[in-house]
């Protein structure tokens, strides 16, 4: 559907699809909810919801959750949705989306929901997204993402223990600007 709305409507009409869409119920509703709750609450409901995506090389939902100094992070290897959408699906038996005869498209222009990037699949955007809605809502990220170019590698989500420890670089990607320690909501 995204690639078909930037060939149609151009790449900004992407965003804005992403935008309407994911600001009006999806990302509101879990950013409401995991207000309330700890990082390790969010990291532990966020890994069961990814599980659900059937990510992992048999679709079983493996993951690894690790924990640093800093942050919590998900590792996803593939994650269920974008990362089988550009490997393939080797459970099937179907070659990567990106090419024929699914041909989904890629960023050609960096945009903020594509964290400043070209080649980014259209659908992978979202995650950029889940990023910057937090960020205008509240100040920060609930957690971001390590987009990976090479899809042969792993995705991680990263859930920093305070909105503080975030790295401004995770800000400046998406043109948005790091609040001030101790200001915004996370």
């Amino acid at each position: 559907m995204q690639t078909q709305i930037a060939k149609r409507w151009g790449e900004d009409a992407v965003g804005e699809v992403l935008r309407s869409s994911q600001e009006t119920w999806m990302l509101r509703r879990s950013w409401k909810g995991f207000l309330g709750m700890t990082v390790p609450e969010r990291v532990a409901v966020t890994a069961e919801i990814m599980r659900a995506h059937h990510g992992g090389p048999k679709q079983d939902g493996a993951l690894g959750i690790t924990e640093d100094e800093h942050r919590f992070s998900i590792r996803m290897d593939p994650c269920g949705s974008g990362g089988r959408m550009r490997r393939g699906d080797p459970v099937d038996g179907t070659p990567s989306r990106l090419g024929a005869p699914y041909s989904f498209g890629v960023t050609q222009q960096p945009h903020d929901w594509s964290w400043g990037r070209t080649d980014v699949p259209y659908y992978c955007t979202h995650c950029a997204m889940n990023e910057i809605l937090p960020m205008e809502w509240g100040g920060h990220p609930l957690w971001v993402t390590d987009f990976e170019p090479d899809a042969s590698k792993p995705c991680h989500w990263h859930f920093y223990k305070t909105a503080d420890a975030i790295p401004e670089a995770y800000y400046t990607r998406v043109g948005r600007t790091k609040p001030a320690a101790g200001e915004g909501r996370y």
